[in-house]
C-alpha cells in the first residue's frame, strides 16, 4: 500500500472527512508531528507550548523538529489550559500545540485567540482524536495543522503504525510531501 493508488484514495477521503484540503499519508503520528513542524519553518530552538498531559512523541517530536517543548498544565477538562498558555508565552515562542485527547477537542476559540493576539502558529497533536469536533469543527483542521494516528489502539486503526497530516495550507502540504 505504500505510495500506491489505495493511500490516495485513502488521503483524499480522509481530507474529505475531515473537512480539510489536504491529507498526507505518513509512517506514523510521531513523524507526521515533526514533518509538519519542520514544513512550517520554525528555527532551531524556538518554543512551542504543549499540554503536560500528553504522550512523550508529542515533545519528542517538536525536540527532534529543533524547537523546544514548552509543557504547561491541564484545564479542568484534562485538555491544556488556556490560562497557563498565556503564562508560558515568552519571545522564543512561536506556536501552541494542544493535544487533542481520548477524542476531545480543546476549546480552540480561545487557543485561536491567544495565538492571534501574539503572532503564534498552531499546530495540532490529534492523534487520538480522529472524528472529534470542536463547534462543528474537525480536530486537526486548525491552523497550520494537525495530525492523527492509525495505531492499532486509535479510533480508525491500521496493521501496524500509520499517519497522517491534516492541513488547509498548499505551502505546508506541499513541504511535508518533499
Amino acid at each position: 500500500f505504500i505510495m500506491q493508488q489505495d493511500l490516495v484514495d485513502f488521503e483524499m477521503k480522509l481530507a474529505r472527512f475531515t473537512g480539510t484540503k489536504y491529507a498526507l499519508g505518513v509512517a506514523n503520528a510521531t513523524d507526521a508531528l515533526q514533518i509538519l513542524i519542520m514544513a512550517s519553518d520554525l528555527e532551531k530552538d524556538d518554543e512551542i507550548i504543549i499540554c503536560s498531559h500528553t504522550m512523550i512523541a508529542t515533545a519528542s517530536a517538536i525536540h527532534h523538529a529543533g524547537c523546544k517543548p514548552v509543557p504547561v498544565e491541564v484545564g479542568p477538562d484534562r485538555l491544556i489550559d488556556s490560562d497557563d498558555i498565556e503564562r508560558a508565552i515568552t519571545p522564543r515562542t512561536k506556536a501552541i500545540m494542544p493535544t487533542q485527547l481520548n477524542g476531545r477537542t480543546s476549546n480552540m476559540e480561545i487557543i485561536l485567540r491567544i495565538a492571534q493576539e501574539h503572532q503564534l502558529a498552531v499546530f495540532e497533536d490529534s492523534a487520538q482524536a480522529l472524528g472529534s469536533k470542536f463547534k462543528g469543527q474537525h480536530a486537526g483542521t486548525f491552523g497550520q495543522g494537525g495530525v492523527i494516528s492509525f495505531y492499532p489502539a486509535k479510533v480508525l486503526g491500521c496493521l501496524g503504525d500509520g499517519g497522517a497530516i491534516l492541513t488547509n495550507h498548499k505551502d505546508i502540504y506541499e513541504k511535508s510531501y518533499q
